[in-house]
């Protein structure tokens, strides 16, 4: 990142200047089917992965460090998988790249999100607050064997 941005906060997401959205653009808003929490894709271009420079970090073995991107093109958003070891998968389908909207469920490693439009201010998720909680959201939930999923080596 060489270039000089100016934080903006939108949605509750602090992050580079959002003079540059396509026409069209709208947010998405993933909510965490465990808890209901929720994480905003306020910029049309989101890389989400447990590395520490991901947009959105899910710090869980069973995601990759660069996971998935979320993207915004031609009206629409897409979910793209970035050669992750886990996958990820739409409506319970592993995808390699897909349009998605309103209503679809998207895993990725143990986390299941619920795709809705916008975003609720004082329920969005910022980043790196946001890293704790999931985490201890997903020890919470039940796993079989009560165990945490291996991860595959990325």
């Amino acid at each position: 990142m060489d270039e000089l941005v100016q934080p903006t906060r939108v949605l509750g997401l602090v992050g580079p200047d959002l003079s540059a959205i396509p026409e069209g653009f709208y947010p998405l808003s993933m909510v965490l089917e465990a808890s209901g929490a929720c994480i905003d894709l306020a910029r049309p271009d989101m890389i989400v992965g447990r590395h520490s420079e991901a947009d959105i970090r899910l710090p869980l073995p069973d995601v990759s460090r660069r996971h998935c991107r979320f993207f915004f093109r031609e009206g629409k958003w897409y979910v793209r998988d970035l050669k992750s070891l886990n996958g990820v998968f739409v409506n319970d389908l592993p995808v390699d790249e897909v349009p998605v909207q309103v209503g679809d469920r998207v895993r990725i490693g143990g986390f299941v999100f619920l795709l809705q439009p916008g975003a609720a201010p004082e329920m969005t998720m910022t980043h790196p607050e946001s890293q704790t909680l999931l985490y201890r959201i997903f020890r919470a939930m039940p796993h079989a064997g009560g165990e945490m999923p291996q991860r595959k080596a990325s």
